[in-house]
């Protein structure tokens, strides 16, 4: 049975705790900048603030005020639009 391709979404988020050395964290962002430049790929939006954090807390807001069913339907119905084929 031939294997099935997952293709590779057009926008990725990806969350990197950065090492307490200074040194060590320019060299990772200069190797991202470096990577962006070889293969076109274009920043689109950042931020230094811990997001996970922020996510979870909202999460859970969101959960005392609407209720979780709520916001796992939501996340459910964001994942599966997410994975759908692009309608462009």
């Amino acid at each position: 049975m031939a294997e099935k391709k997952v293709s590779t979404p057009k926008v990725t988020t990806q969350v990197y705790q950065l090492p307490d050395d200074q040194a060590q964290r320019e060299r990772f962002l200069e190797g991202i900048r470096e990577l962006a430049a070889q293969t076109g790929a274009q920043w689109l939006a950042g931020s230094a603030h811990n997001e996970m954090e922020y996510v979870e807390a909202l999460e859970k807001e969101l959960g005392d005020e609407l209720g979780d069913l709520v916001v796992e339907d939501f996340r459910l119905s964001f994942e599966r639009k997410a994975r759908a084929p692009s309608e462009a």
